[in-house]
């Protein structure tokens, strides 16, 4: 921050007190352009803080209409200064609450990059790598600010490393089928197949293979299906328009849904007041699953594609650095994004890394008792079958089998044993033996 720059930090109260965090967002809604007038590219963290560059001489009290359709009444609400951060303290690392001034100061870096945000993490739709097997590579990078103490000082550091997610090129409904062994994954009447799709929908994160954006899933609707009506906003004639899944991918990208009776993915959404619903067929996941990590061929294709050496990871950083601080110091013509946050708070980045002391070690030698390896690239896993450095005894153990193993079971532990002790270095003795009978019929 510019030495002369200052953040004034101040708490707002309504009276009478809102009664819901929903009535409060909807009225600071109400006024926003009058607390742009008095305190300009101003920060609100809810509740109660709103963080500014500019300051107020005395009090400020503004009044919000009621809303009786939402069940608002009217409130005035007062601002009032708490504390004033100066740049001295904002460049030692003390900003406290004000954090969230920083933290919307990277966002506004990003923003003109047109990259995806998807938490903290950030991806170019644009930019993706075609393997030979069935996955595709797509880039992005996670940013976060963190307090590095340096001999600079222990300035707000920005965070930044790249990141890459494996996108499978067949659609979630192939997914869910191969998961199954075959059973018809749109046998939503089953409870197996509708459990398969909670497991590997909820929480997944997944690409839409006509726009390529990504979103993180947080719920599977096995009451909705693409023939499902939802109201669309035409921008052209400015009005909502009741229209179907299947209509709208049709018209407007082109897209046939063959399966009308699949579920609708519900999806986090970037703006609380909207809702993100999916159709599998026109998603796919992203990431390693089961039936990835089985297939040896697919697995070294996505190493490939995704094993970056420090090197390139470094000039991957330091390009996307350069490319943020070029818009904040030579703005677009009328930009009013990042280069006027960055001005009106008087923000500065600097895109050279922070150079720090650090201690290069020698290469170091993993013992496995009888033999020494020397690690490569902080990699020793080759060298495992050369036995382990403190091979454990398996002595007291139970081993269940059903009756109808028997005849093949003193084969089974022998070829343990071997392995143990060949692999391993291991000593086992024999185990207790419990047989389970089937029940006959």
């Amino acid at each position: 921050m510019d030495p002369v720059g200052s953040i004034y930090h101040y708490h707002y109260t309504f009276e009478p007190a809102a009664k819901t965090p929903a009535e409060e967002k909807w009225a600071l809604g109400q006024i926003w352009t009058q607390l742009t007038e008095y305190l300009g590219n101003f920060v609100i963290f809810c509740p109660r803080h709103i963080f500014s560059h500019l300051c107020l001489e005395q009090e400020l009290t503004l009044a919000v209409n009621a809303a009786p359709e939402k069940n608002f009444g009217k409130c005035e609400v007062t601002i009032s200064k708490f504390q004033t951060l100066s740049a001295e303290q904002v460049n030692s690392g003390i900003v406290g609450e004000a954090e969230v001034v920083m933290r919307h100061a990277v966002k506004m870096l990003v923003e003109p990059l047109k990259y995806q945000r998807v938490g903290r993490r950030y991806f170019n739709n644009c930019d993706s790598q075609e393997g030979k097997a069935s996955l595709a590579v797509l880039g992005g990078f996670t940013a976060a600010l963190c307090e590095m103490s340096t001999r600079r000082g222990c300035n707000p550091q920005l965070q930044l490393d790249t990141i890459f997610r494996t996108l499978q090129k067949k659609d979630i409904i192939d997914s869910v089928r191969a998961s199954l062994d075959g059973c018809d994954p749109i046998a939503l009447d089953l409870a197996e197949v509708q459990t398969e799709w909670r497991r590997r929908c909820i929480g997944a994160t997944v690409v839409t293979t006509y726009n390529t954006r990504v979103y993180q899933i947080k719920a599977v609707h096995f009451d909705k299906t693409p023939q499902e009506e939802f109201l669309m906003y035409n921008r052209d004639h400015k009005t909502k328009e009741s229209v179907t899944f299947v209509d709208f991918y049709n018209g407007y990208y082109q897209k046939e849904i063959s399966e009308k009776r699949q579920p609708l993915l519900e999806a986090y959404p970037e703006k609380e007041t909207e809702e993100v619903f999916l159709v599998p067929e026109l998603c796919a996941f992203t990431g390693f699953h089961d039936e990835v990590r089985k297939d040896k061929t697919i697995m070294t294709e996505a190493l490939k594609l995704t094993k970056v050496s420090p090197g390139e990871r470094f000039n991957a950083i330091t390009s996307l650095t350069r490319d943020m601080s070029s818009r904040v110091s030579n703005p677009l013509p009328n930009d009013t994004g990042s280069a006027k946050f960055f001005k009106d708070w008087r923000l500065s980045m600097d895109p050279k890394p922070v150079e720090i002391d650090a201690r290069i070690f020698s290469n170091l030698e993993v013992s496995f008792g009888h033999k020494q390896y020397k690690i490569e690239e902080g990699n020793f896993q080759r060298w495992m079958r050369n036995g382990l450095q403190c091979p454990t005894s398996l002595e007291d153990w139970l081993f269940i089998y059903p009756e109808t193993d028997e005849p093949v079971l003193d084969i089974w532990l022998r070829s343990l044993r071997d392995i143990a002790t060949v692999a391993f270095g291991m000593k086992m003795a024999d185990p207790q033996k419990n047989r389970v009978h089937e029940p006959a019929g």
